[in-house]
């Protein structure tokens, strides 16, 4: 279970709005079955709370890891994004992300 907040732009029915939102997840890996032994599938849900809006929105997700790779599909209440990862070492990966479905980009996370 994931709760928090966060301030950032939202663009919601062409309005661009800076707006504080508070969120919960809560996410859970199925279990390893069949064909589909070697894969963690992970899906999630919850919903956020956008102040400049006064909106409630759903959020919901899926990762799919396989050995140092993994594949998340996420909406995030206002857009859908997509984020292939892999592991170079316990501490490093590399993402390639494509922000509501539009915008490409890189992400590197490096844990210490």
């Amino acid at each position: 279970m994931i709760v928090g907040t966060s301030k950032e732009d939202f663009t919601i029915g062409g309005v661009e709005l800076e707006s504080r939102a508070w969120f919960g997840t809560v996410s859970k890996a199925l279990p390893r079955v069949g064909a589909l032994s070697d894969f963690t599938i992970a899906p999630y849900a919850g919903a956020v709370y956008l102040d400049e809006f006064d909106q409630l929105n759903a959020l919901a997700g899926v990762n799919i890891a396989y050995g140092k790779s993994s594949l998340l599909l996420q909406y995030s209440g206002t857009d859908t994004h997509l984020t292939l990862s892999r592991s170079l070492s316990d501490r490093v990966s590399v993402s390639a992300i494509y922000w509501g479905l539009k915008y490409p980009g890189v992400g590197v996370r490096w844990r210490f």
